[in-house]
């Protein structure tokens, strides 16, 4: 099943800390592929949150997330050379970077390895993310493969260079079901 639809803030529980809930939070749900199912991350505030959704009509009760979320709703997405629509109540499907009111420039992580490290490069399943990943698979099977060669190139000439080469290349043969 493949899901379209952007990301969008939603109520989560707080993540109870001693068992003692400590409001209601605003977090991002999001469509995972992977998973096959909706997820939610932790509060825009940086607090712990339950995995799931609350119903959408859930009053939040924790003002570091409205606070986030009129932020969210204020400041343009992406960057003047790139925009990325936005509507109030979504946010984009991987980490971007935006300027607060203050002029401060801040990233909203959209991936784990950018939570917990702002210049780790980003994991975002986006197209580019996708292609960057593969392109890097293919650079390491193309290194493997040159290792391979070279190998059985130099295997094949100790063995020829061999007294009984022949005997290890019949045995061979044989291991190898030919």
């Amino acid at each position: 099943m493949t899901e379209t639809r952007p990301r969008r803030l939603v109520p989560v529980a707080s993540a109870m800390a001693k068992g003692e809930p400590d409001g209601i939070h605003l977090s991002a749900l999001e469509w995972v592929p992977r998973l096959g199912e909706y997820i939610t991350g932790m509060a825009l505030c940086g607090q712990s949150a339950e995995q799931g959704a609350l119903p959408d009509d859930t009053p939040v009760t924790c003002q570091g997330c409205e606070d986030y979320r009129a932020r969210h709703v204020q400041v343009p997405f992406g960057d003047a050379e790139a925009p990325i629509p936005a509507a109030p109540d979504t946010i984009p499907a991987s980490c971007y970077w935006w300027t607060d009111p203050d002029g401060g420039l801040c990233l909203l992580p959209g991936c784990m390895a950018r939570v917990q490290d702002p210049d780790a490069e980003c994991t975002c399943d986006s197209l580019a993310a996708r292609l960057a990943k593969t392109q890097e698979q293919l650079r390491e099977m193309e290194e493997q493969q040159r290792y391979a060669e070279v190998w059985w190139f130099a295997l094949r000439e100790a063995v020829g260079a061999s007294p009984c080469a022949a005997e290890i290349l019949a045995d061979a043969h044989r291991r190898a079901g030919r």
